[in-house]
Order: C-alpha cells, then structure tokens, then sequence
C-alpha cells in the first residue's frame, strides 16, 4: 500500500472551468478547525446523487461520474477543502486511529495550487515532500499529512470514506493504466492531536 500514488485521468482540460464552477459557489461552506480549512460537501456517497451545491458544478459531476465513480466502490463522498492563502493545513488524518493500517485510499484532484506543500510525516518526524508535478493522486488517508503555507489559495476536490481503495478490478485496472508515479513514506508514532475523532 502506498503513501502516494500520483495519476493521470486526462482530464487536464477540464480543471479550470471545474475551479470556475467551485467559485462561484457562495453558499454551503464551513470552516473545520482541526484541518483549519474551508469544506463544502457535494456528494454524499451513500444515496448516489449530489446535493444543491454538486448541481450548480455540472462539468465537476460529469468529470467525476465519468472518470473517478466508474472505478469506486462503493462511490464515496465528494467534498472541496479550500485553504486560504498563507495558512497552513494542520497535519491531520483521514481515518479514525483504529483505521490506521488498514486499507484507507482517499483521492484528490487539485483545482487550484500545486501539491508542492503537501507533506507526509515520516518515521522519526521529519516532513517528507510530493514531487511538485501531479494534480491528480490517491494518499493512505491513515497517514499523517498536512500542507505547508503557501502565497496561492489551495482548492482541492476530495473523495473518500465509504470508498476506501477496495481492490475491483475496475479500481486495480485504472490504477495500471493511469499511474505516474507512487511513494512510500514509513509511518510514524501517531500522536492524538492528528486525529479529530476520539
């Protein structure tokens, strides 16, 4: 199981009028001080459909139904974390600690920023850097990770739990085809205060 697995959906083209329809959302957004970043929620994984704010970013649905669910399962959440300009994204996990291990896949597609400020906490708790060159990649979600300040507004779709990386056919053949590149970064002792559950 890898840390990183960068990939290419080829769907390049589509980013920017993706961003577009994000911004012109006003309403639906939260800010989660544990991650301390803005989300909003637009699919919610379970009842296979996208909520008010999913149907105001049709080519965002289009991208996702055609190049991302076909090889989910099941379909997960769809959310967008915007991190203002200058602030960090705490380091964090995307599991419960009870979950670290196991198989915990989430996928990212970067609509704004680079993932130059993404790092993964390594073995003995240094910050290991992603080659900046990837705008669309799959992270263990049980490992902590955060991203460094940076002078341009970070907007990231995610999508994660209840799809976790389960291994289809589907999933394993995309992977075959589509990755660029893949790291593994050793786990480190994981402290309570990156996890927001209990």
């Amino acid at each position: 199981m890898n840390t990183f697995t960068a990939i290419d959906l080829e769907i390049e083209d589509y980013i920017p009028k993706m961003l577009e329809e994000v911004l012109a959302l006003q309403d639906g957004w939260y800010f989660n001080d544990f991650r301390n970043c803005e989300i909003i929620r637009l699919h919610d994984g379970k009842n296979n459909d996208w909520n008010e704010y999913g149907y105001k970013c049709p080519v965002l649905q289009q991208v996702v139904e055609e190049n991302v669910f076909k090889w989910m399962d099941p379909i997960g959440k769809v959310n967008i974390l915007k991190t203002k300009p200058n602030d960090p994204l705490h380091i964090h996990l995307d599991t419960k600690p009870e979950e670290i291990g196991t198989l915990q896949d989430k996928f990212r597609i970067v609509l704004n920023g680079s993932i130059e400020e993404l790092f993964f906490v390594g073995a003995e708790g240094e910050k290991v850097r992603i080659p900046p060159h990837y705008n669309q990649y799959i992270l263990d979600g049980s490992h902590p990770h955060g991203l460094y300040p940076s002078a341009i507004e970070k907007i990231t779709l995610c999508i994660g739990s209840p799809w976790n990386g389960k291994r289809t056919q589907a999933y394993e053949d995309m992977l075959h085809f589509h990755t660029l590149f893949s790291m593994k970064v050793q786990r480190p002792q994981i402290k309570n205060e990156w996890s927001e559950y209990d």
